[in-house]
């Protein structure tokens, strides 16, 4: 590690108003060196990362490359020192096919330059094991696919210091493994990467070093070998995390049944499955192998090509998100931004989305009611950093989760789709969301959940449905789930 730090922050802070994000903080980023940043939802970590890529100017201090003062106007102007953001939320152009955008900003215009830079684009697609081609449209690319695309995006950019906000938070156990060890690798050609990841196997595996936020200060900084999993949840939230208690959920009655449901992103193939009431199922399988495509034709978001289902006892014909809502079905999409929160509306809105009843071509509120609702989802969801009449794009991105599922809470569903339920959500917060999922199954709901995330699977779910490339490669109960089985079906294994 070089005595000069590529980067170094002193006294950099940032307010909105009255609101300190991050309070004035000293941090030294190093040439070929993984450096973590850990923290609850709304600590001040995403805040941190767009100060240092020129999203946002601090309200003090300074910042130094390589021991020159610099000073950033705006993304593009940190890219050109070498820094490259890589943000939680996905958001890209979706009228460009997968080459134009790995080149927007550097395109050559001849004829015979595009064909080198689909060749180039081939070469970066499969630097970070990417399935999709460079002819593909971006509109039709999944949310992890899309997070594929801008990593080798930036890493085909040769950036000098590589910010990644949760970048395997919609990634399966492959594709992580397949980006964590591209980033060690990365690390050794003299690249400095600065993470934040909420999954914590991860930053002890990968981080030199680890720096701790919490409500904005600089709590904690440690090199590896001083620190494990437990001492950086203390750090991070100021208390243990309670491991939950195992459930039973054996011998319940059918909830919902699936018969020879076929969608379109995989129309050779069909699904038969059942979720019991008060049961909580796990979806796994690697990115593409239908989890999400399930979850949408279940609900009605997406038409099913062929089968039928059957929800508490009765036929689901012409199934549509109107009549599953009906029905007593929630849905939880994985796209937050784009398909589940309303921006521009407050918190409680959002949160009582889901039980305004139309009438006569109008939505007719019950203030009182609604109110009441709210209040108890909000309580029931432990949203924190913000009230009721709060904007909810002010929120985190994990208090925006907590707001998105307390939305069906009023609702009182039978049964829940829930597609990433703690994608990008600290340790706290998932433990939140953990329990108050239990609390539901106990009190008889089925729960049906996809998670890329392997030790979600193995705590939350009673049961783990595994799919491989459109069809269920096997069903495991909690006492034969383990990592090892589960990747072994979703590769297309016997378990």
């Amino acid at each position: 590690m070089s005595a000069t730090p590529l980067l170094e922050l002193k006294g950099v802070a940032r307010r909105f108003g009255a609101t300190a994000a991050v309070k004035p903080l000293n941090l030294a980023v190093h040439a070929a060196e993984i450096h973590a940043i850990v923290g609850e939802n709304g600590a001040g970590k995403s805040t941190l990362m767009k100060l240092i890529a020129g999203v946002l100017r601090p309200s003090a201090g300074v910042m130094l490359m390589e021991g020159r003062e610099c000073r950033f106007h705006s993304r593009q102007d940190a890219r050109k020192h070498g820094i490259a953001l890589l943000p939680q939320e996905v958001e890209v152009p979706e009228n460009l096919c997968v080459a134009d955008l790995l080149h927007l900003g550097r395109e050559q215009g001849s004829w015979v330059r595009r064909v080198q830079e689909r060749a180039q684009a081939e070469r970066a697609l499969a630097r970070v094991g990417a399935r999709f081609s460079p002819d593909d449209a971006v509109e039709t690319l999944s949310i992890a696919e899309r997070q594929l695309l801008l990593i080798a995006r930036a890493l085909d950019e040769e950036a000098r210091i590589l910010v990644l906000d949760e970048p395997t938070s919609a990634l399966a156990t492959t594709e992580s493994e397949r980006l964590l060890s591209l980033l060690e690798e990365l690390r050794t050609r003299g690249t400095a990467v600065l993470l934040i990841s909420h999954k914590l196997r991860e930053v002890e595996r990968l981080a030199d070093r680890v720096s701790v936020l919490r409500d904005g200060v600089l709590v904690a900084q440690c090199e590896r070998g001083a620190f494990d999993s437990a001492d950086l949840v203390r750090a991070m939230v100021g208390r243990n995390i309670e491991a939950s208690a195992a459930r039973d959920a054996t011998g319940r009655a059918v909830l919902l049944d699936v018969c020879g449901l076929v969608t379109a992103a995989w129309p050779a193939h069909t699904f038969d499955g059942v979720v019991r009431s008060g049961e909580i199922v796990g979806l796994a399988g690697l990115v593409g192998a239908g989890r999400t495509e399930l979850l949408r034709a279940i609900f009605g978001a997406d038409i099913a090509r062929a089968g039928s289902m059957t929800f508490d006892g009765h036929s689901l014909p012409a199934q549509s998100p109107r009549t599953s809502v009906a029905a007593g079905i929630g849905f939880l999409p994985e796209d937050r931004r784009g398909e589940a929160a309303f921006d521009g509306h407050s918190v409680a809105w959002n949160l009582t989305a889901s039980t305004v009843a139309p009438r006569r071509g109008a939505f007719w509120r019950h203030v009182g009611r609604e109110a009441h609702n709210a209040a108890e989802a909000f309580t029931a969801t432990g949203v924190r950093g913000a009230g009721l009449d709060s904007a909810i794009e002010s929120l985190s991105g994990g208090n925006q989760q907590k707001v998105v599922l307390g939305r069906w809470l009023p609702a009182a569903p039978k049964l829940l789709l829930l597609d990433e339920p703690t994608r990008g959500i600290d340790v706290a917060a998932r433990a939140d969301i953990h329990a108050l999922l239990r609390r539901l199954a106990d009190n008889g709901t089925g729960i049906l959940f996809a998670s890329s995330d392997m030790e979600e699977l193995l705590a939350l779910a009673d049961r783990v449905i595994v799919l491989h490339e459109g069809r269920m490669a096997g069903s495991l109960a909690r006492a034969n789930m383990n990592e090892e089985r589960i990747l072994a079906l979703a590769t297309g294994h016997a378990a």
